[in-house]
């Protein structure tokens, strides 16, 4: 695991300072939203604690910070995969990118969109499993 490098920014559509909102405020908690106040369903949430985040586009840190484009993405940001995606702009079309883990709501509108722009964009859907309302879909090329 000597390859995987974690920084803590908030990947999103625009490049900002933001917040990341907090439905509970513990260790490993999930069901935190950067930059909006929605769950992984669509529907808003009161957050018990927000901090300020850098988010960037992934096209931005790949660009102008010089990252390689990823050979493999695992995106879990309970409702902001739209966000995220779009993020990545014309990049998601490289042919350098081979597969997109991404975790679903079938509840949250935005899910269709996710799927619709990731075949557009070269991939197809390999495999998906149930964890209660969310899917965890692979696309590969």
């Amino acid at each position: 695991l000597l390859n995987i490098k974690a920084y803590p920014i908030a990947l999103g559509a625009d490049n900002k300072i933001s917040d990341l909102n907090m439905q509970e405020f513990k260790i490993a908690n999930a069901y935190n939203s950067a930059d909006t106040k929605l769950g992984p369903t669509g529907k808003n949430f009161q957050p018990q604690y927000t901090q300020n985040v850098c988010m960037f586009t992934a096209k931005q840190i790949i660009t102008e910070f010089n990252f390689e484009i990823p050979t493999s993405i695992k995106i879990d940001v309970d409702g902001n995969e739209i966000e995220v995606l779009k993020g990545f702009g014309d990049i998601l079309s490289n042919k350098v990118i081979r597969s997109i883990f991404i975790e679903l709501d079938l509840e949250n509108s935005n899910s269709k969109e996710c799927d619709q722009l990731l075949i557009k964009n070269g991939f197809t859907q390999q495999q998906q499993g149930v964890d209660s309302n969310s899917y965890n879909y692979i696309y590969q090329r």
